[in-house]
């Protein structure tokens, strides 16, 4: 008997099988359109609709629901450039603003839009009035092995 049968039956027999590493993807490519230069732009990557729905970008990060990943980048008039590298094959769905004032969250005004630039993967446009969160299937995107651009258009804030 082979030791390449053994190990198979060793694995059959105990229920262990050598895992795997996750399929990583090559690279994430976000081209973020907004019209100012100061503060910085943070990116909040979810990788379910639980996570995107508890989200409150309004509270300080630390009271922010688990999240795939937050990556935060200095902002350039016009384009941000920013490349996520080792992210998981999956869906994801993505949630920018532009932190004008470096406070770590979306201000808001008194009706409670948000007063900052932001915006969302598939550059999808939520209701304003009533104010209504979109759906995840609205947002959520699939990244594979290959690399993926998305360009996400930050909406001014009111």
């Amino acid at each position: 008997m082979s030791i390449l049968s053994l190990v198979c039956i060793h694995a059959l027999i105990s229920g262990s099988v050598p895992s795997t590493p996750a399929t990583k993807a090559g690279l994430l490519r976000l081209d973020i359109h907004s019209e100012r230069a100061q503060g910085q732009v943070i990116i909040a990557i979810f990788d379910s609709p639980r996570s995107f729905k508890a989200f409150d970008g309004r509270k300080e990060q630390k009271k922010w629901p688990k999240l795939r990943r937050i990556v935060r980048a200095e902002p350039r008039t016009q384009q941000t450039n920013v490349e996520i590298k080792d992210l998981e094959v999956g869906h994801y769905g993505i949630l920018v603003f532009h932190d004008v004032n470096n406070n770590g969250k979306i201000d808001t005004n008194w009706v409670g839009l948000p007063a900052e630039p932001w915006g969302l993967s598939n550059n999808v446009r939520p209701r304003k009035f009533p104010p209504k969160k979109p759906d995840w299937e609205d947002i959520q995107f699939s990244l594979a092995k290959q690399p993926l651009s998305l360009t996400i258009d930050l909406r001014p804030g009111m």
